[in-house]
């Protein structure tokens, strides 16, 4: 699903345990790829600072992707 702040968190908390299984992570922002660098020191933050964020996250701001994916209803994609 597209993802927040809290998502990516225990995502980074689980990453090496993910990746010791094979399992590839990436994960889908509705954001531009700008505006995911102070995100992710959110994210770092809400996690103690005890994170990195390892795994690829993919703009979709024009949710194209989350609507091919049956992520968003085509019909409200371009709602905030």
């Amino acid at each position: 699903t597209p993802v927040c702040t809290t998502e990516i968190g225990r995502l980074a908390l689980k990453y090496k345990e993910l990746d010791s299984k094979g399992v590839k992570l990436a994960t889908l922002s509705c954001d531009a790829v700008e505006s995911h660098t102070a995100w992710l020191n959110d994210v770092v933050a809400h996690c103690e600072n005890n994170i990195t964020i390892d795994f690829p996250i993919i703009a979709d701001p024009t949710r194209e992707i989350s609507v091919k994916y049956g992520m968003l209803d085509p019909t409200i994609k371009d709602k905030e």
